[in-house]
């Protein structure tokens, strides 16, 4: 009896002992298995958490830059107004130029406008006086060659070749030569005698120059020219007789009204 009761109490123990090395076995598994999950988590919380880090610094630069673009907006939204009214302002400086010139422009046409009529009226006003003091000359000429004219005296000429003539009292042709010293007279078509021989040859025939044909110019002696002129190239033939009166000019002294032209 006590044999049996010595072997069950020692297979007792063992299986005891085999049971406590089992179940520390399985805590030993489960603690490992715990460490094992513990590390897992701690190792991805440290992973997760450097993310949310980098988040949060992304969002919060994020947000900075919208602050910072829209200060920069609001900032730059007042530059833009203020260039807009800078180039109103140009414009309005400009437009307020521009209708300055013009204005000046205008006042300047209006004074040379001014200025060309005031010189324009001067001009008539000094255009009709002259025309005025010619007109008087020419009538003081017309009213004297009249007056000549009256005094003319018409005689019927015995003469060969003479019909008629004419005496007057004709005042001399105002000549524009040296008249200092003795005048001899020149016998030159382009010359100043015979220019104011022509002259005096109107003056007693009353034959324009213009409309005159010069048959000829001669001496008569004495200091006398005998001009021979007609009344274009189809008139009567007139040979007026004229003298130099000394500080004076050419005097017309008669007019022979001749029947042919022996010229």
């Amino acid at each position: 009896m006590s044999k049996n009761n010595s072997g069950f109490s020692r297979e007792g123990r063992f299986a005891k002992r085999k049971r406590s090395k089992i179940i520390a076995t399985i805590l030993a598994s489960a603690a490992a298995l715990l460490v094992v999950v513990y590390i897992i988590l701690f190792t991805a919380g440290g992973s997760v958490a450097p993310n949310e880090t980098q988040d949060s610094e992304t969002q919060s630069q994020f947000a900075e830059q919208n602050d910072s673009s829209g200060d920069s907006e609001e900032s730059e939204e007042p530059t833009e107004e203020l260039e807009v009214r800078e180039i109103e302002e140009e414009n309005e400086d400009s437009e307020e130029k521009n209708s300055e010139n013009d204005s000046s422009e205008e006042d300047e046409k209006e004074e040379s406008e001014e200025s060309e009529n005031e010189s324009s009226e001067v001009n008539e006003e000094e255009e009709s006086e002259e025309e005025e003091s010619e007109e008087e000359s020419s009538e003081e000429e017309e009213s004297s060659e009249d007056e000549e004219n009256d005094n003319r005296q018409v005689e019927e000429s015995s003469e060969e070749n003479v019909d008629r003539v004419i005496t007057g009292d004709w005042s001399p042709v105002q000549t524009k030569q040296d008249i200092s010293g003795e005048h001899r007279t020149t016998y030159d078509p382009n010359s100043q005698d015979w220019q104011e021989i022509l002259q005096a040859a109107s003056k007693a025939t009353g034959v324009d120059v213009g409309a005159m044909t010069v048959w000829r110019i001669e001496n008569a002696g004495n200091g006398q020219v005998h001009a021979a002129i007609s009344d274009g190239g189809q008139g009567q033939v007139q040979r007026v007789l004229i003298d130099w009166e000394d500080g004076k000019g050419y005097q017309p002294l008669q007019v022979e009204e001749l029947n042919n032209n022996p010229y």
